[in-house]
């Protein structure tokens, strides 16, 4: 089954748990993407892929500085739930 076609623009969900986690993120820590991109040590292209619904895969290292900076998994930015122990 194909889902698109390569000469079809890509569609990415701007309301994933990764898009609701660092929109979130911006609002309860004030920050800028500036910001958020030192941290996490990518460029803002990045992170704007991430916030209109791209996931990381190549980037996911960047995703999980900026997660754990913050006392966040990387799991619970990528489902949008905390882990069970």
């Amino acid at each position: 089954m194909i889902l698109w076609k390569a000469s079809e623009p890509r569609r990415f969900d701007s309301h994933s748990p990764l898009s609701i986690f660092l929109n979130k993120l911006v609002q309860e820590k004030n920050l800028t993407i500036r910001e958020m991109c030192k941290i996490a040590g990518c460029s803002p292209s990045v992170l704007h892929g991430w916030q209109q619904g791209a996931y990381p895969t190549s980037t996911v290292t960047h995703l999980k500085k900026l997660c754990n900076h913050y006392g966040y998994t990387l799991s619970e930015a990528l489902t949008g739930s905390r882990d069970e122990l």
